[in-house]
């Protein structure tokens, strides 16, 4: 069974007889962040924050990234080149019913703001990426404007199935006049079998129109299908992971 960040953490406390509260202190974060993290709320940790919690769990940011089976080896390498995480950009902005140019749309990420992205065991051979949500279009399912949402998919072109209940991130688009809509979408199937791509937001904003449902159509083409009004929708990715965590800044 392949270790991860947490269970590296989590040895380490039962060696040294630390409790996470405790240690969380000590390495100078908030109370909660080491249990955040054991309790998987807390996904894509930063560098920083490892940087801290190796010196008082008295070992090496690579053996708690798994670059290393020796918890005393302090062997410096490159974090990005790790098979067991990679360092990332957000590739976007997700915002129920907002349509930009194209161009605009498809590069909200700030360059200054980097992520830990963690493959997802269940997945692979997909690829994560990282997205920030900037509205309450998912208040119901319990996230939050600035949560960081991972999603995968697979670069080889592989169909994301539309199973009912899952969490999908889409690009919407219309295509005459070249705007460009991203967000996040919980799939509903209906029991004749329509598809609809849903918002979950708080019941006081359910009848806004910028969380209206879309119904899937025809498929055009891999993981993109036709809905009304002249737009198709593409699944760009399958939720993984919606964490509160704070971003990497590159000075």
């Amino acid at each position: 069974m392949t270790e991860t960040i947490a269970d590296r953490i989590q040895q380490r406390l039962d060696l040294l007889g630390k409790t996470p509260s405790g240690a969380a202190v000590e390495a100078g974060l908030g109370r909660s962040s080491i249990r955040d993290i054991l309790m998987g709320r807390s996904q894509h940790s930063r560098i920083d924050t490892l940087r801290k919690l190796s010196v008082v769990l008295e070992t090496s940011v690579e053996y708690l990234t798994g670059q290393t089976a020796d918890p005393a080896s302090k062997e410096r390498t490159d974090a990005s080149d790790s098979f067991n995480f990679q360092i990332t950009q957000a590739r976007t902005i997700l915002e129920a019913g907002v349509f930009r140019p194209a161009k605009d749309a498809d590069n909200r990420g700030s360059p200054t703001e980097n992520f830990v992205a963690l493959p997802e065991p269940r997945l692979a051979g997909w690829e994560p990426s990282i997205y920030l949500l900037a509205d309450d279009s998912m208040a119901a399912a319990g996230w939050s404007n600035r949560d960081i949402i991972s999603a995968y998919h697979n670069p080889d072109g592989e169909v994301i199935e539309l199973y009912h209940g899952t969490f999908v991130i889409a690009r919407q688009e219309i295509e005459s006049a070249g705007l460009v809509e991203w967000s996040a979408r919980r799939v509903h199937v209906e029991d004749d079998d329509r598809v609809y791509l849903e918002c979950v937001p708080a019941e006081n904003k359910k009848t806004q129109d910028a969380f209206a449902t879309v119904e899937i159509g025809e498929e055009l083409r891999l993981n993109t299908y036709a809905v009304d009004r002249g737009r198709i929708i593409t699944i760009e990715g399958l939720v993984g992971t919606v964490i509160r965590e704070m971003p990497i800044h590159q000075s």
